[in-house]
């Protein structure tokens, strides 16, 4: 919530000033507040800032692995190619223009977020809250990471296995994702495992931890219900498609009817 509040009031500075966006010193601190409040992620980002490393393009020799963020602002905020010192000017431009739609993201109370928003006074904001609320909230997940995974390998499943079903590439993703059908074959990969890397920390899906017997009846079972599943699935599919046409011929109804009556 509070880090809401914190993009805010940064993007209202950036909408009226746009040369603040290649400011190192106010970009880069723009979560120090969080810092007293959550010590774990001041860790993570002087870790992020100071000893990350990745290896330049091209190469995988351990000599040349860089502090990666640190190439990356040198050049945002300090450039030395002729072609980024000389989109400056349209960089702020951009920035201001950037701020202007993310403030109105922000506070658009048709989305949850401006009930997080303190501007807005939103309800679960830091001007609305008590300090036992907020205490409340410690401990419980900040995002739909989980939701967003299992969108994830279902969009990968789609885009590389020709002509799938959406309901099957759903199914496969969401086992991807869960690691039902993990095998440790991340064992077999050697070169670049960390020597305190041992194979305690690597648990076979749940499937594989079936007795025999019951996979196989497992998979019996699933071949035996596949048909009806899928019939359920596209039966879903088709009341989901026929409620939005349905819904989109209300709006356009509704859009349409004063030109009808003029």
């Amino acid at each position: 919530m509070m880090a809401i509040d914190l993009l805010h009031s940064t993007f209202a500075k950036i909408q009226g000033n746009g040369s603040l966006f290649l400011d190192y010193e106010f970009i880069m601190t723009i979560f120090e507040p969080l810092y007293s409040k959550i010590p774990e992620f001041e860790e993570y980002m002087n870790y992020y800032k100071e000893e990350k490393e990745g290896y330049v393009v091209g190469s995988f020799n351990a000599k040349y692995r860089v502090i990666v963020i640190n190439e990356a602002m040198h050049e945002l905020f300090w450039p030395t190619k002729a072609r980024n010192r000389e989109t400056t000017v349209l960089c702020q431009e951009l920035a201001a223009g950037v701020s202007t739609t993310l403030l109105a993201e922000l506070e658009d109370t048709s989305k949850a977020t401006h009930q997080y928003l303190s501007a807005a006074m939103g309800k679960y904001s830091q001007a609305i809250i008590t300090r036992e609320d907020e205490l409340a909230t410690v401990g419980l997940r900040a995002n739909n990471d989980p939701s967003e995974g299992t969108f994830a390998t279902l969009t990968d499943i789609l885009c590389n296995s020709g002509r799938i079903s959406l309901a099957s590439a759903g199914a496969v993703g969401q086992m991807r994702y869960n690691k039902d059908m993990n095998r440790g074959h991340e064992l077999l990969v050697t070169g670049k495992r960390k020597k305190t890397d041992t194979t305690k920390n690597h648990v076979l899906g749940t499937f594989h931890q079936l007795p025999e017997k019951l996979q196989d009846s497992l998979i019996a079972a699933c071949k035996k219900g596949s048909p009806c599943a899928r019939k359920d699935f596209q039966g879903s599919i088709d009341r989901q498609r026929e409620g939005r046409a349905e819904k989109m011929k209300m709006i356009e109804e509704k859009s349409f009817k004063p030109l009808r009556n003029h």
